[in-house]
């Protein structure tokens, strides 16, 4: 049981992360975003998606133990805002807004 306690901090001293696919869709507008989230063991991470008309990218922060909020900056002058709820592996309930329209995503 040390040992596994031992590699753990071992991990987090290195600044490891996790990374996972999103996978989103922008709602009423057929614009579907895919890319990746990386979420680091200090809390914090980072996004960056594509899609057929943008690239964007950003920053989040756990502001739970499961749950985090961000903003996502595109390449076409588009912000979103976003929050997600994280089961550590898998993502539910990930939401931003462009503007009037509501993005939907999940990643894992």
């Amino acid at each position: 049981m040390r040992s596994v306690a031992a590699i753990a901090l071992l991990l987090a001293a290195g600044g490891c992360s996790l990374s996972r696919p999103i996978h989103g869709v922008v709602e009423g507008t057929g614009e579907t975003f895919t890319g990746m989230a990386t979420g680091y063991f200090n809390d914090t991470g980072q996004v960056a998606v594509r899609s057929n008309r943008t690239a964007c990218s950003g920053r989040f922060v756990y502001t739970t133990f499961r749950q985090g909020a961000g903003t996502l900056y595109c390449d076409d002058g588009r912000r979103a805002p976003f929050s997600f709820v994280s089961s550590g592996w898998k993502g539910s309930g990930g939401t931003a807004t462009f503007g009037r329209r509501r993005v939907v995503f999940t990643f894992g």
